[in-house]
């Protein structure tokens, strides 16, 4: 029997994602969770596509729970952009407020981990 937990107020942010699975028996921690908003903008054009291309996973480190290391599958998906104007036709909607583009950690595991560096003046960090 899997333990109840409320995933939300854990989340990077509970408003931009939502959480599909957590595997709490494993180590580390593992969340699916997968973008709520119905499209991304294009980084180059501004403007909103109307075809997904196709999906991909990407894994993030976050912030652990209670010492147990937790991972972020992210499920992001590629769109079409709908201006030939511009060399980029398929492009990744982006979360900056979760990751930055081609991150391995989560914002804000990266931010903890500079806090805890400036603050140990880089002997624990």
């Amino acid at each position: 029997m899997e333990p109840y937990i409320t995933v939300g107020p854990h989340l990077p942010d509970s408003e931009v994602l939502s959480c599909h699975q957590v595997a709490v028996n494993s180590e580390p921690i593992t969340i699916r969770v997968a973008a709520t908003r119905p499209s991304a903008a294009c980084p180059d054009f501004g403007r909103l596509p109307f075809r997904v291309h196709s999906h991909y996973s990407r894994v993030l480190a976050d912030l652990p729970w209670h010492g147990t290391p937790v991972q972020l599958h992210l499920d992001v998906r590629r769109f079409f952009c709908s201006n030939l104007c511009y060399r980029r036709r398929i492009f990744v909607e982006r979360l900056p407020q979760v990751a930055k583009v081609h991150a391995r950690k989560t914002v804000r595991f990266t931010e903890s981990l500079c806090a805890i560096g400036l603050a140990l003046s880089g002997e624990a960090g």
